[in-house]
């Protein structure tokens, strides 16, 4: 799938701003601080909202084909519910039944709960689920009908660590059959699940490419300093991404430009660090 130059505005505020990435396969992240445009891409590459200008193009079709795209693709909303008296089987045919699932819903739906583990839960209420197995639920109907193209917002945001785990090789193994586009604002996630990244700020994007590529831009611009407990790096021209006291001195990682005193030392950055530099600095 590729993106090419789009644009939306909501009245003055430019949500997106000739946005290009090209080549999104696999699972794909988009990653950006709130309000950096991941929903609003994402809401136009679902055909839930329109765009100003602009194009997505995948495999010869446009998004002006709107009927067309939407039988590719699966959507798994930021904010996703359903209704809480339902059984999970009984939410997934009603869905299966709307999005006029060719064959037997009740065997397609069956598919799509074993995959995303909730088997034991097929007969429990929505109403009954944690909040992991509601996203899982969201996944299983996003993918109902076996979507080309698969988009998800967020969707490790609040869950535990298990939880959040368990969702991600949900993804990755989804990302062998189809294309994710995955939005994000826990920078662990790329690692553990992103093929690629955008990494998008203030409706722009800053740079699309690996987790690998992303330390390599920000590398020569992350520094540590030893200082005593008065000085702790505030009063230097850069981000202090970690400061800890070891017995009364302070280890104060930095990204900055340029040397931010003669103490300080070049360190490899993190993805972390990385994704900091792109924002602020780049």
């Amino acid at each position: 799938m590729d993106i090419i130059g789009l644009n939306k505005k909501y009245g003055k505020l430019k949500a997106l701003d000739n946005v290009t990435i090209n080549g999104i396969k696999g699972v794909h992240g988009l990653v950006g601080e709130n309000g950096a445009g991941k929903t609003t891409l994402m809401r136009i590459v679902a055909t839930i909202l329109e765009k100003d200008s602009g194009s997505i193009v995948y495999n010869g079709l446009t998004w002006e084909e709107v009927g067309k795209v939407r039988n590719i693709i699966g959507y798994l909303p930021q904010k996703f519910g359903m209704y809480h008296q339902l059984t999970v089987k009984d939410a997934l045919e009603h869905v299966a039944i709307l999005k006029k699932i060719k064959g037997n819903p009740e065997d397609e739906c069956r598919k799509v709960i074993n995959l995303v583990n909730l088997s034991d839960k097929a007969d429990a209420k929505v109403g009954t689920l944690s909040g992991g197995m509601v996203r899982r639920l969201g996944i299983a109907q996003a993918i109902l009908g076996n979507p080309e193209i698969l988009i998800v917002d967020e969707p490790t945001s609040g869950l535990d660590p298990e939880e959040r785990m368990r969702f991600k090789l949900l993804l990755k193994k989804l990302g062998d059959r189809m294309t994710v586009l995955f939005s994000t604002h826990i920078i662990d996630d790329i690692t553990d699940v992103c093929d690629r990244v955008t990494v998008m700020h203030k409706g722009k994007v800053v740079l699309t490419g690996t987790a690998d590529e992303m330390i390599d831009k920000a590398r020569g611009n992350l520094w540590e300093i030893y200082l005593t407990e008065e000085r702790t790096g505030e009063e230097y021209d850069g981000i202090i991404t970690d400061c800890r006291n070891i017995d009364g001195i302070f280890r104060t990682r930095m990204v900055c430009c340029k040397k931010p005193c003669e103490a300080a030392v070049q360190v490899e950055p993190t993805l972390e660090e990385s994704y900091i530099y792109l924002l602020h600095m780049e």
